[in-house]
């Protein structure tokens, strides 16, 4: 079992160095908005690209039509289920 992290130096440090890989998915990146900068290996997986593809972290699959979504979830569940993700 591994020791408690007990002050914000500790859990800076052990995002900083986190190995796994870790996704963010939504529809946009604006809930975590450069918190890559803080946890090493994130990754957000978003459907609409606020940053037009010049952020290295982002990734947003191709489409070829543009499916209609009535919740968040839809979305979220779209990119689940899409190929690309799958793949990443």
């Amino acid at each position: 079992m591994n020791k408690p992290l007990t002050s914000l130096e500790e859990i800076k440090a052990y995002w900083a160095n986190n190995t796994e890989p870790i996704y963010f998915v939504s529809p946009t990146t604006f809930n975590l908005m450069d918190l890559d900068r803080w946890v090493n290996n994130l990754t957000y997986i978003a459907y609409i690209d606020t940053f037009d593809g010049k952020h290295p972290n982002v990734f947003v699959p191709s489409r070829s039509v543009t499916p209609t979504f009535e919740h968040l979830e839809e979305i979220n569940l779209y990119l689940l289920g899409h190929k690309e993700v799958y793949e990443k």
